[in-house]
C-alpha cells in the first residue's frame, strides 16, 4: 500500500469526524430522550451534530453535517434504530395525568441542569 493507508484501520472511506467518546454521548443523549417519549428526527441529529463540531472547531457554520453522515453514524452504532413514528392514539392522550405531567417536568428539569442551561433561555 506503499504506507498510505493505516495497518489499524478498520473500515474503507474518509474516517469519522467525532471520536468513539464524543459519538457515545451523542448516542446516550438519542436514548435518554426516547426514554423520555421524545425521539429525534434524522435531521434534528445532524443538526445537534453540527451545532457541536462548531462548537468543537472541526466544522464551519455553512458547512452542515448531511444525512449521509447521518447514514454512516447509524451504521457505526446498529444499538440504535430509525423508527416511522407512530400517530398518538385517543386513549394514550386521554391517559394524560398530573403525574405523567409531573414526572415529564421533572425530567425536563434534570436535562437542563445536566447541560447547565437553566438560566439560559436563548
Amino acid at each position: 500500500m506503499l504506507g498510505r493507508v493505516d495497518p489499524n484501520c478498520q473500515t474503507t472511506g474518509s474516517p469519522a469526524l467525532f471520536d468513539h467518546t464524543q459519538e457515545q454521548k451523542l448516542v446516550n443523549h438519542i436514548k435518554r430522550m426516547a426514554d423520555y417519549g421524545y425521539g429525534y428526527t434524522r435531521q434534528e441529529c445532524c443538526e445537534i451534530r453540527t451545532d457541536f463540531a462548531i462548537e468543537l472547531g472541526i466544522r464551519q457554520k455553512h458547512q452542515p453535517l448531511t444525512l449521509k453522515w447521518f447514514r454512516g453514524f447509524i451504521k457505526r452504532w446498529p444499538v440504535l434504530k430509525v423508527k416511522k413514528p407512530r400517530a398518538l392514539e385517543l386513549a394514550r392522550a386521554k391517559c394524560t395525568s398530573k403525574e405523567n405531567v409531573a414526572e415529564y417536568m421533572s425530567n425536563l428539569k434534570a436535562v437542563l441542569e445536566d447541560n447547565d442551561l437553566m438560566g439560559k433561555p436563548h
